[in-house]
């Protein structure tokens, strides 16, 4: 039964993302490319494409990578419910000419039984073994400015997707723009996401923050905290998705609190009156000279709560 549930689980949250994992006709193949893996951006609900800084930006908008001035590197891990895992590393490179990104992904999900129709039994179906589900994904991305306030970038990618003995590739593209005004302290962003020839889970999204500057209004507010909405929509069938965060510095930035909503626009819920309603989320994030470190935790209604853990280590000066 637990092997059972699991694999209900992994179906659901491919639902949730707007997609099956199934790869028959009529569906979009490689629906883990939705998955968001980094842990700042899952505690503002998501709403990340006006944001676009640091590693993270490769999951939203690349064009948010030509603000980077440092080499870095991500490690950053999802402990989705029942076991599914997701583990990304990420190595940015600012160069004189723009800032170059590679990043690796993959996702296993272990322990899921094989169900062959059997007449002998009583409800016609039994188990017959064990199966597993393992999809990888490598990418390069790259970003410069095209004037002070504008910034684009691209990505390719390559993809692929087992179950048992199905497997899908597949080569995708991202593009970004990011608009950072110089007057107010205010970011734009747009991008499309899994630009394919095969059916892979094409997205739209669009998003802007807004940071505290240093100005005398709203003196309650510390400097550097935090507002962003996201709304991101499928370029198939499928619904709109809004999203919105704050993130607020204490301690001389040293840590950060944050929190966000996810909330789809077609009103399909998850939750219950025991649980936390799906869609929200909480995380924080500790920043040093050198490194920092983020956790969050996203609410998938009844079905629970999915865990991420992000570290990233600046290189060099």
């Amino acid at each position: 039964m637990v092997e059972k549930r699991r694999h209900v689980l992994l179906v659901l949250l491919c639902v949730l993302m707007g997609t099956g994992p199934v790869l028959s006709a009529g569906q979009r193949a490689l629906p883990f490319l939705l998955i968001v893996p980094g842990a700042r951006a899952a505690a503002l609900g998501e709403a990340f494409t006006g944001v676009a800084r640091g590693p993270e930006a490769v999951s939203f908008n690349p064009a948010g990578l030509a603000g980077e001035t440092r080499k870095q590197i991500s490690l950053q891990h999802t402990f989705f419910i029942d076991g599914i895992l997701y583990d990304n590393l990420i190595y940015l490179h600012p160069h004189t000419s723009g800032t170059w990104a590679a990043q690796a992904g993959f996702l296993s999900v272990k322990g899921l039984k094989k169900t062959v129709a059997d007449p002998t039994v009583a409800d016609g179906f039994a188990e017959r073994g064990d199966i597993s589900t393992n999809d990888m994904m490598a990418a390069a991305f790259y970003s410069r400015n095209l004037t002070p306030r504008v910034s684009a970038g691209a990505g390719a990618k390559f993809a692929r997707e087992s179950l048992h003995d199905a497997t899908v590739t597949a080569a995708a593209f991202d593009l970004g723009i990011l608009y950072r005004d110089g007057n107010l302290p205010l970011d734009v962003g747009v991008s499309v996401q899994n630009l394919g020839a095969t059916d892979t889970p094409r997205t739209l999204r669009a998003g802007f923050s807004v940071r505290k500057s240093k100005t005398p209004s709203f003196s309650w507010v510390p400097e550097d905290s935090m507002a962003a909405v996201d709304v991101s929509r499928p370029l198939y069938d499928g619904d709109p998705v809004a999203g919105a965060g704050i993130e607020i510095p204490f301690s001389g930035k040293r840590v950060t609190a944050r929190a966000g909503y996810r909330y789809p626009l077609a009103g399909q819920h998850l939750g219950h009156a025991m649980s936390v309603p799906g869609g929200f989320a909480l995380g924080f994030g500790l920043d040093f000279s050198g490194w920092n470190a983020d956790y969050s935790a996203s609410s998938f209604g009844e079905l629970g709560l999915a865990h991420r853990l992000s570290f990233s280590i600046g290189i060099g000066s």
